[in-house]
């Protein structure tokens, strides 16, 4: 009888699973699954028991796994740098991230009010910065943030 697998074994076969997996897919395919881990883990994270959270540019209460709620990007996607930062990425409804192009300057205001105007300069000094994340970083990243989504699913259950 063989022996149940310790935490760090399954993570590591979860790491060379998925590395596998994105060696043989387009990296922005990669990018863009590891962007969608972040962006549910920037919901589920600021979901209180019930699994409501507020749109960080309005404040209104949406679901977090409803299709009102979107994980929104200070810093826009297509600028790779800053793009799977956890510190760009936050609840956002609809209608403030895709009607009203993400609400940019209440996203500010909360910004400045949440990580303080020295780290706020600092993200949006990184606009101009360009990032290709090695597919280990992005493996990395995205099974990390995938455990703390596991947790908080339990949370909430």
């Amino acid at each position: 009888m063989t022996k149940p697998l310790t935490p760090e074994q399954k993570r590591a076969n979860q790491v060379a699973s998925m590395l596998e997996e994105f060696r043989h897919i387009d990296y922005g395919k990669a990018l863009g699954k590891t962007q969608k881990t972040l962006q549910e883990l920037a919901r589920i994270s600021r979901a209180n028991e019930d699994g409501s959270v507020r749109c960080v540019c309005c404040w209104k209460l949406v679901i977090w796994n409803g299709g009102n709620c979107h994980g929104g990007h200070y810093i826009p996607r297509e600028i790779t740098g800053p793009t799977i930062d956890p510190i760009n990425v936050w609840p956002c409804c609809v209608t403030c991230n895709k009607w009203l192009g993400g609400n940019l300057g209440a996203f500010r205001m909360f910004l400045a009010a949440e990580i303080g105007l020295t780290r706020l300069k600092e993200l949006e000094a990184r606009r101009r910065e360009y990032k290709k994340w090695t597919l280990e970083e992005l493996v990395e990243k995205r099974v990390a943030w995938m455990e703390e989504i596991r947790h908080h699913r339990k949370r909430l259950n």
